[in-house]
């Protein structure tokens, strides 16, 4: 782990250990028993899942907000999420148990109840902890500018994994909004990730040379395979093999994608 991950999971821990020696401990009569009642087991279990949960969330929102979602991604990220948060969930349980009435024949507050509730507590603080920082990692993201670099000089900022590149224009053939970034395909069949604005891509990027297919910016007419009209007034645009993707788009967009689509085939 790099300082910038031990430094969010260190502080977002400190302020649930706060919470989970405050949140309903009975103070006067600090007592611990081993082994633990089979009620405790459980909820140490329950605790550890939703650790690796919100461990997992942390993960993929504000260390690498890029990566995409994958099965075994996902898996492994909280595999690695849970063993980080381990060796603080320890400690955490000794001091909770140490600092709670365990008598578990009461029916008033009980280690596994305290435990529990802090559990859940430490969860929600933990997401409301991270979610802040998501918004705080992203918008300092996305104010970036690549260093000497615009969309004016004829390249657009993209990244590979942990990598950064930039992509000439005329190497793109299309670009496509996805989610929260953008997607760029290349003529080497290339799908690249970008962080640059949607709007901006296609406000400055040669406007008369892309075409506008809802979500999609189209750079060369061979991108497109067939275009045919719909039920309910729209127009169905089959893009060419390796991108196989389809998109649906208005009446009177489509017609004036066939018509440009039509004169660069004839011209060509």
């Amino acid at each position: 782990m790099n300082k910038k991950t031990i430094g969010i999971y260190s502080t977002g821990f400190l302020l649930s250990f706060v919470f989970i020696l405050f949140s309903g401990a009975n103070l006067t009569q600090p007592s611990f028993t081993f082994p633990p009642d089979e009620k405790l087991v459980l909820s140490h279990s329950l605790y550890i899942l939703l650790m690796g949960i919100s461990a997992l969330y942390a993960h993929y929102q504000t260390i690498t907000p890029n990566k995409p979602l994958r099965f075994t991604t996902v898996i492994s990220a909280y595999c690695k999420g849970t063993l980080y948060c381990l060796p603080f969930h320890l400690p955490l349980t000794f001091l909770a148990a140490y600092f709670t009435d365990n008598d578990f024949s009461k029916e008033s507050e009980t280690l596994w109840g305290v435990h529990l509730k802090a559990s859940l507590l430490f969860i929600a603080i933990l997401n409301i902890y991270f979610s802040v920082l998501f918004f705080l990692v992203k918008k300092g993201n996305t104010s970036q500018k690549a260093p000497g670099l615009s969309l004016s000089q004829g390249f657009i900022l993209g990244s590979i994994g942990q990598q950064t590149v930039h992509i000439p224009i005329d190497e793109i053939v299309f670009i496509k909004k996805h989610k929260h970034k953008v997607l760029l395909y290349t003529f080497d069949h290339r799908k690249i990730a970008s962080p640059e604005k949607f709007t901006v891509i296609s406000q400055k990027l040669h406007p008369a040379k892309f075409h506008l297919l809802s979500s999609y910016f189209l750079t060369r007419p061979e991108a497109i395979q067939h275009i045919e009209p719909t039920e309910g007034h729209k127009y169905l645009i089959r893009l060419a093999e390796p991108y196989n993707e389809e998109v649906t788009v208005s009446a009177k967009e489509g017609e004036a994608i066939q018509e440009w689509w039509h004169q660069e085939i004839i011209n060509s």
